[in-house]
């Protein structure tokens, strides 16, 4: 798939985030790592030019193997807004970071398939068929696993709706297992 991406899980964690940056994404991401354990969306909220990409790029450096997916949204690039091409970037991604996932996509390819090659499926039901289903299957690893979504501000439509993030919020959390 085109864009590498990803999406998230109930929202546990919201910060607004105040001025001076430096400092405070200093401080943002030892919260990270301490909400790692909790299941749960860590959401970093505030205008343009405050630095939520830097502290998303901060993750992804600090976390290293620990992020399995991630998924830059952008106002200019259609693709990279589209819900169903965001879950079918994560899955690409999900199986290129942990061979246990691709091992169960494999297995279930024929149902997998089908979805995938189904114009009119949706993308909560790819995200439920291609990720969330298969990643039940797996034995918990030893470590916490990341999904880095950065820009869903960046995907608000015309009317203010946000199909992404409707995704992300709408039960995910509960859904993914609790390692991810």
């Amino acid at each position: 798939y085109p864009y590498p991406y990803p999406l998230p899980l109930p929202l546990a964690l919201a910060l607004p985030l105040p001025l001076p940056l430096a400092p405070t994404l200093t401080r943002l991401l030892p919260r990270l790592q301490r909400a790692l354990g909790w299941h749960a969306v860590f959401a970093v909220l505030a205008g343009p030019g405050f630095g939520k990409t830097a502290f998303a790029s901060s993750v992804c450096a600090a976390q290293g193997d620990a992020v399995v997916a991630v998924h830059l949204c952008r106002s200019d690039d259609d693709q990279s807004r589209d819900p169903v091409a965001v879950v079918k970037s994560i899955a690409a991604q999900l199986a290129q970071a942990v061979p246990e996932y691709r091992e169960a996509l494999v297995r279930d390819l024929e149902a997998v398939r089908t979805k995938v090659d189904d114009p009119k499926a949706s993308a909560r039901s790819l995200l439920r068929c291609l990720v969330v289903e298969q990643l039940r299957t797996l034995e918990p690893p030893t470590t916490s696993k990341l999904i880095v979504i950065d820009g869903l501000d960046e995907c608000e439509r015309d009317g203010g709706r946000n199909p992404l993030l409707d995704l992300v919020t709408g039960g995910l959390g509960r859904s993914l297992p609790p390692w991810i």
